[in-house]
């Protein structure tokens, strides 16, 4: 598990491919990087009240 206490996140991009996870918050104030494997690859995002567009990219 990782994690930062920061007073408010304005800005949350995540970029993952088949086998990684990088996290940026703040517009890279903090960056998190791991490897995963899930054994499916479905995404379910949500926030109260935030704006979530979802991009894939080929």
């Amino acid at each position: 598990m990782r994690y930062v206490e920061v007073d408010e996140v304005k800005d949350l991009k995540i970029l993952a491919d088949r086998s990684s996870v990088e996290v940026f918050v703040n517009n890279g104030e903090y960056v998190f990087s791991t490897r995963y494997y899930p054994e499916n690859h479905k995404l379910l995002a949500e926030a109260v009240e935030a704006q979530i567009r979802l991009s894939e990219i080929m």
